[in-house]
């Protein structure tokens, strides 16, 4: 049987990541470093509602100027234990 949940995720792209992160510690909002792979660092935190909430570093790719919310569906097989994520995202 697998078990599926919806998540929403937020990503804001900033070239202050450690006064973004200090802002939103100061508003409760406790935040772990991750990398993965090659990618960029960043800081990731889950709400209590289950929102993934991640600060990532501008680029040029990624300006500071966009945001990105994303509906994601995380489906756990429960034979394996692994989760298949899918995301839409709602910019342009």
């Amino acid at each position: 049987m697998n078990t599926t949940a919806h998540v929403v995720l937020l990503v804001i792209y900033t070239e202050r990541m450690e006064e973004c992160r200090e802002f939103y510690d100061a508003l409760g909002i406790r935040f772990e470093r991750e990398q993965h792979g090659h990618g960029p660092q960043h800081h990731t935190a889950v709400l209590p509602d289950g929102t993934v909430f991640e600060l990532y570093p501008a680029t040029a790719g990624r300006p500071i100027d966009r945001r990105s919310i994303s509906r994601c569906t995380a489906t756990r097989r429960s034979s394996t234990g692994q989760f298949t994520v899918r995301a839409t995202s709602d910019h342009p």
